[in-house]
């Protein structure tokens, strides 16, 4: 008996850990989805759903060029799993404090943000976000990321190419861990 759950305990905390990865993966998903103008459906399946939350109209112009900040906000409804208010500045720390549900262990993501541009031909916006923390009643888990989408103006409207970024997680429930991943929000 000993032996069977010496053999079966390695196997359950692989297992709890694989959860809390993948809901931090559909948490990032909560972060970076709003700032992707046209993005709707769940970020993964059984993750987090995006389809009926407000959608705002982002002046990427006004918001990089004259650095003028813009507030987005969520509420918890059907179809809509964040709740709270990001505002997003260029070239400027901003926080994030989200409440999330649809997920088994965590229900708030909090973090600072910081939006970049690189101004060439076609401009690239980089999101970095740094000191994330998801919590939930018995979890926890620290993380950061880098992102990137290029816009993309189309008949008065604008779309974000989607360029991907880096999802680090380094700690879960008071255990360091170092996982790198590549990242694509669809």
């Amino acid at each position: 008996m000993k032996f069977l759950l010496a053999l079966l305990l390695p196997v359950m905390a692989l297992s709890e850990t694989e959860v809390e990865v993948e809901e931090t993966r559909a948490s990032i998903g909560a972060l970076i989805r709003p700032l992707m103008p046209g993005q709707k459906g769940r970020a993964a399946p059984g993750g987090l759903g995006f389809e009926a939350c407000e959608k705002h109209k982002i002046d990427w112009s006004s918001l990089i060029l004259q650095q003028r900040p813009t507030t987005m906000e969520y509420t918890f409804r059907e179809g809509c799993d964040i709740q709270g208010k990001i505002t997003p500045q260029v070239f400027r720390s901003f926080p994030i404090d989200l409440k999330i549900k649809g997920l088994q262990r965590f229900d708030r993501i909090q973090a600072t943000g910081t939006m970049s541009a690189e101004l060439e031909a076609r401009p690239v916006f980089k999101l970095q976000i740094r000191e994330g923390i998801l919590s939930g009643k018995n979890s926890r888990a620290l993380f950061e990321t880098d992102y990137a989408a290029r816009p993309q103006v189309r008949e008065g409207s604008t779309e974000m190419e989607n360029l991907g970024g880096e999802l680090r997680i380094r700690e879960i429930n008071g255990k360091s861990v170092s996982i790198k991943e590549k990242i694509l929000v669809k």
